[in-house]
């Protein structure tokens, strides 16, 4: 999407591997925080418990937006039509079963989030398909992820137990 974006993992063979995939790598808490635009939080990063990461700490406290991987599809996907699951058991079963029934109606579908492909990773769908139906979305959303939205809503909910 033609942003600059720096990476950084605390797990030094992580930073190693998006290094040499060309990622630019610096830590943020030992840079001028206020020259990001946003941190983005893969998700299970501690946000608030059980303390919050320093890096959200210094984000907070310096201005700089928190966020994550699925309130930016969201914000680079506005208008698409979307059907995010979460809950606490059958999320993935839930969200590959959705996915099939639509792909067997013959729809154009991406499925990902918290399941297989990562949300930023999706393929970019035209509005609508072949038969003039909407190009659909499927997300499997942890908790950890939903935390990180703010204003991200799918067009269809599921919460299941």
């Amino acid at each position: 999407a033609g942003i600059d974006v720096t990476a950084w993992d605390d797990n030094e063979a992580a930073r190693n591997q998006a290094a040499a995939k060309g990622a630019v790598i610096a830590e943020v808490t030992a840079t001028n925080i206020n020259d990001y635009a946003l941190i983005c939080l893969a998700p299970g990063i501690p946000l608030t418990h059980p303390k919050p990461h320093p890096v959200v700490t210094l984000a907070q406290h310096n201005g700089v937006e928190v966020t994550g991987d699925i309130e930016l599809f969201g914000r680079a996907k506005q208008g698409a039509l979307t059907i995010g699951i979460t809950g606490t058991n059958g999320k993935s079963t839930t969200t590959a079963l959705i996915g099939h029934i639509l792909k067997e109606a013959n729809r154009s579908v991406a499925v990902g989030g918290n399941i297989g492909t990562a949300a930023l990773s999706l393929p970019d769908l035209p509005a609508f398909d072949s038969n003039g139906k909407p190009s659909v979305y499927v997300l499997e959303l942890s908790s950890y992820q939903l935390d990180l939205c703010k204003a991200f809503a799918p067009t269809i909910g599921v919460f299941i137990n």
